[in-house]
């Protein structure tokens, strides 16, 4: 690992020769404003183990046809001056090949795990198809003002993880059949008030694990939960769903396994509460206003491995409390 504060310090062609067992760079400049860097094309073409490279606070408007190693898996530029995704085809034509190949240039199959455009606060366009050729797994764009409708149009689909974190949006993306294969998806810190809104419930079939933490929730979205058959982890703490837990209308199956109901306001866990997560694992109440807890408000969470209290004012706890926990 190697981990470089560069200031206005210049790359050449040769700066990285020998190390060929590298597998994560890390270029960063921490300050308000990107610092320009500059790359020569073949500066990396030693880095054959190279798995991850970050540049942090760099902007890189002079650099072009740089060469990623094979190797890599995790791509990040975070802070920097992109305004656009086809900036990406200009700096590393190894990303997306059908757009940039030649009749000289030789196909290499590079895979891209992940790629990390998180906090580049002009991110503001997606062309048309401008990624339609890249295979990507999980794309992180917290902090930008990127609309996820752009995404759809810029041809990027089949994704498995989507992180939007603090990026404004007040209500979930809409459910396209690029998406279908989508397992994790982060909303946190934006301003969603109600996933039911308009009456359109977005569907992710595929989706294992939803965050919606530091929302403005005020009810717990049960019948969007019916919807998400796949969904094991979900996050809904930093909300305002107290102060008493909505509960569900009627029973249904779900295979959620944790719950994190964390500073959500709650002052009571009326009986029954979480009978209708027959499944649940673990559970998270911390930081709310719960001042006591019998065996009734548990009941059903057979098995139940996890259960955080703290940072309540539980004054009672009734006897046989934790009956229905074995």
């Amino acid at each position: 690992l190697l981990r470089l504060q560069l200031g206005t310090t210049n790359i050449t062609s040769r700066t990285f020769q020998g190390l060929d067992q590298l597998q994560y760079l890390f270029l960063e400049h921490h300050a308000p404003c990107c610092l320009s860097l500059s790359l020569p094309p073949n500066c990396l073409e030693s880095l054959r183990s190279l798995s991850s490279l970050s540049f942090h606070g760099y902007c890189l408007t002079y650099s072009q046809s740089i060469y990623l190693p094979t190797s890599l898996r995790h791509l990040t530029m975070r802070n920097s001056c992109l305004t656009n995704l086809q900036e990406l085809q200009r700096l590393f034509p190894d990303l997306l090949l059908s757009a940039s190949s030649t009749p000289n240039t030789k196909p290499r199959a590079l895979f891209l795990e992940m790629l990390d455009l998180s906090y580049n606060l002009q991110l503001k366009q997606a062309g048309v198809r401008d990624l339609s050729v890249l295979t990507l797994h999980s794309l992180i764009l917290d902090g930008t003002p990127l609309r996820a409708l752009d995404l759809i149009m810029s041809g990027l689909l089949h994704l498995q993880f989507l992180s939007l974190v603090g990026t404004g949006i007040t209500k979930l993306p809409a459910s396209v059949t690029g998406y279908s294969e989508l397992r994790a998806l982060d909303l946190g810190k934006n301003k969603i008030q109600n996933i039911l809104e308009n009456g359109d419930l977005p569907v992710y079939k595929a989706l294992e694990f939803l965050s919606l933490h530091d929302n403005h929730l005020q009810s717990f979205p049960i019948r969007f939960l019916r919807t998400l058959p796949q969904l094991q982890k979900l996050n809904l703490s930093m909300n305002k769903l107290g102060p008493i837990l909505e509960l569900p209308e009627g029973p249904f199956i779900t295979n959620l396994k944790v719950l994190d109901l964390s500073h959500n306001q709650l002052c009571d866990v009326p009986h029954g509460a979480f009978s209708f997560l027959s499944q649940l694992q673990e559970l998270w109440l911390s930081g709310n206003n719960i001042s006591s807890l019998s065996n009734e408000s548990l009941h059903g969470l057979r098995w139940l491995r996890t259960l955080d209290l703290s940072w309540n004012q539980i004054k009672v706890l009734k006897p046989g409390w934790l009956y229905s926990l074995p």
